[in-house]
């Protein structure tokens, strides 16, 4: 999962009203897209096709949930087929006696599904070497617990190729570690992960990544004599300001 500022958007206004005016949420699917490359906001897999890309209604739009937000932009979460087909229409919330029947109600609600582009949800998860997503917060746990269960990212489908990249991103923090005397090759692997956690279209993971990697420094950086591995670590601007709180 990443975080995606929608209010980012220089043409939020004018893409709502669009929205308004076409009853059709494909109309802004591309502007959605480019906020994260074209990855999945709930898993961060790359969406290869459109016919693939999806638009998930974070509160469901089905009638008895919330059918007023159909065409309301912000809560559209740009989806794999995947995220969005186990999704579907769940939304449980700590008490479901407080379930909005009105847009004045929403703010009374606790869900208990992880959102993207809220930014208390995202700084308190990360993820483990295995690329499992877990709460970072006590009081989180339950929330994070259900996301998951309710998106099923950690079935042996939906993680398996998120496995592979983080055993890959293991092997390299590992041979960092072990041979930081040795300049050239340690260059060389903090390159390449660096080139891992940047926004190229392509490129999946990206939040998944720093977020375990800055957990990996906490934990190994004062093993590290020989390199300043923090300042050669090149995350994006956005991560800094959002999850580490420095501009």
């Amino acid at each position: 999962m990443r975080y995606v500022d929608i209010n980012s958007l220089e043409n939020l206004d004018e893409l709502q009203e669009r929205l308004d005016l076409c009853k059709n949420w494909n109309c802004v699917k591309e502007e959605l897209s480019n906020l994260s490359q074209k990855t999945c906001w709930y898993c961060e897999h790359y969406i290869t096709g459109s016919g693939y890309a999806e638009i998930d209604h974070w509160r469901p739009k089905c009638e008895g949930q919330y059918p007023w937000l159909e065409f309301t932009l912000r809560n559209y979460i740009y989806s794999c087929k995947a995220c969005n087909n186990t999704k579907s229409t769940h939304f449980p919330l700590v008490d479901e006696a407080k379930k909005a029947s009105c847009e004045i109600e929403l703010s009374n609600e606790e869900p208990l599904l992880l959102n993207p582009c809220n930014i208390d949800d995202i700084r308190s998860i990360c993820y483990d070497a295995s690329g499992r997503l877990y709460a970072t917060k006590v009081e989180m746990s339950e929330k994070v617990k259900i996301t998951k269960q309710i998106l099923k990212l950690d079935t042996t489908a939906r993680l398996s190729e998120k496995q592979r990249a983080f055993n890959q991103l293991n092997e390299k923090l590992k041979y960092i570690k072990d041979f930081q005397k040795i300049q050239m090759l340690t260059d060389i692997l903090i390159e390449q992960i660096n080139k891992l956690i940047t926004y190229d279209e392509g490129n999946e993971f990206v939040w998944s990544f720093c977020m375990y990697i800055e957990s990996w420094l906490k934990d190994y950086e004062d093993d590290f004599t020989e390199i300043p591995i923090r300042e050669k670590i090149k995350f994006p601007q956005d991560f800094c300001e959002v999850y580490l709180g420095v501009a």
